[in-house]
C-alpha cells in the first residue's frame, strides 16, 4: 500500500467451512463504489481488487462474510 491498480485482498476461515464473502471498495466519502463477491471453500481466498479506473486518492476495502465484517482497510491509490 499504496497501489497504481490492483490490489489482492486474502481472506482467510478458522473452520475451513464453505463459505461467502462480500469485498466492498468506498471512496474515502463512504460511498460504496463496487462490490467483488467471492466463494472460497478452503481455509483461505484471494480476490483481486482493480483499482485503476478509479481516480488517485484514499479508498477503503471492507471484507464482509456471514454478516460479519472482517476488515477495513485503507489503500492509497496513486496515478
Amino acid at each position: 500500500n499504496p497501489t497504481m491498480d490492483k490490489i489482492n485482498v486474502q481472506l482467510s476461515r478458522n473452520n475451513g467451512q464453505i463459505g461467502k464473502a462480500e469485498i466492498q471498495v468506498f471512496d474515502v466519502y463512504g460511498k460504496l463504489l463496487e462490490v467483488v463477491e467471492s466463494v472460497y471453500e478452503m481455509s483461505q481466498q484471494t480476490a483481486q481488487i482493480d483499482l485503476s479506473r478509479y481516480a488517485s486518492g484514499v479508498y477503503f476495502i471492507k471484507a464482509v462474510a456471514d454478516g460479519n465484517v472482517l476488515a477495513v482497510k485503507k489503500v492509497v491509490k496513486q496515478r
